[in-house]
């Protein structure tokens, strides 16, 4: 589970951050309550720390998200 995330904000949409973590290459989305994306905002291209919850949803179609 990501329970916090650190690197550059790239953008804010709407209520979708953008976080880039060039040191492994990748660039995160998190979703964001409309009082701190509105927040945030202003913080584009700088360095942002968020801690986050990951929610993986699965529909009961014979899947498990469970390693085995």
């Amino acid at each position: 589970m990501i329970c916090r995330i650190s690197g550059t904000l790239a953008s804010v949409e709407a209520n979708i951050a953008t976080v880039e973590l060039p040191a492994l290459g990748l660039a995160r989305q998190v979703l964001l309550p409309t009082y701190l994306a509105d927040r945030l905002a202003e913080q584009v291209g700088r360095p942002i720390t968020l801690h986050t919850l990951e929610y993986l949803e699965s529909h009961g179609q014979g899947t498990s998200f469970i390693p085995d």
